[in-house]
């Protein structure tokens, strides 16, 4: 009869393996860490990979205690309560993140069985994934970072209105996708529209001769961060003359809003 703790052989075109050439395989070509222990959490196996994350020889780790490459899983910790509890006879498999100075694990815990289905050890398989970690931090970030500069253009644009209605110059605020952000009254006037029905509307839906225009060109620049000043120019309204400033709002060197003062010329200024 056959021995029920014999590995099973696996046949293909060329060569026969087992069970255990298989699991050497796996553990060895791994991109994971593959760390197992015995009962008391005495490591008992180390795959290459774990070796180089460790930075120990494989020979210098076996029998260290687990917490003494991970402190971090210690007490108190879910990593070390999933622990115990496998070890007291709960089979389960569960997944757990853990941060380690800068980096980011994912580990991944099961109990190890005899043939006879005893408990032996625990296998531990320790994923790397700072690189999705700072990934999703930086993603978070970036997005934290818009939305402040999206607040911080909502409020100065707020308090500019309220700054800027006084003035008889047209004065808006752009974002960067040209669209509206503030209009003083003297803009909302030349268009016959409150400043509520411009706001939110494209620039090119405002004044449609300023497309491919030397104002647009300026716009652009502006949000490269650099100013300009377009002489008596005739784009922005017919039969009118303005000299136009255009001027970038940054915060840290990175622009969110352009703002542009369009100062109507009497007869006779443009000459």
């Amino acid at each position: 009869m056959e021995q029920k703790n014999k590995d099973r052989q696996y046949v293909t075109e060329r060569f026969m393996f087992s069970d255990t050439d298989l699991c050497r395989l796996i553990i060895e070509h791994s991109n994971d860490m593959i760390i197992a222990t015995d009962k008391n959490l005495q490591i008992t196996m180390v795959n290459k990979v774990a070796e180089d994350k460790l930075g120990r020889a494989i020979n210098d780790a076996f029998q260290k205690n687990l917490f003494y490459f991970f402190p971090e899983a210690r007490y108190g910790s879910a990593i070390f309560q999933h622990l115990e509890s496998v070890l007291k006879g709960r089979s389960l498999v569960r997944t757990f993140p853990m941060k380690k100075a800068n980096q980011y694990f994912e580990w991944k815990i099961m109990p190890l069985h005899d043939t006879r289905d005893q408990l032996h050890g625990i296998l531990c398989i320790i994923k790397d994934i700072s690189n999705s970690v700072q990934q999703e931090n930086r993603i978070s970030e970036l997005n934290r970072v818009l939305l402040e500069k999206q607040l911080l253009l909502n409020n100065r644009a707020k308090m500019a209105e309220t700054i800027i209605d006084a003035s008889n110059d047209l004065i808006m605020i752009l974002d960067k996708k040209l669209v509206l952000a503030a209009v003083n009254k003297a803009l909302s006037k030349c268009c016959g529209k409150t400043a509520d029905e411009l706001k939110g509307k494209n620039i090119f839906e405002c004044f449609p001769n300023l497309k491919d225009s030397e104002v647009h060109l300026k716009i652009n620049a502006a949000f490269d961060g650099t100013p300009s000043w377009i002489r008596s120019a005739s784009d922005l309204v017919e039969n009118c003359r303005f000299d136009i400033f255009i001027t970038p709002f940054s915060f840290q060197e990175m622009v969110y809003g352009v703002l542009i003062i369009a100062h109507r010329l009497m007869r006779g200024e443009s000459e």
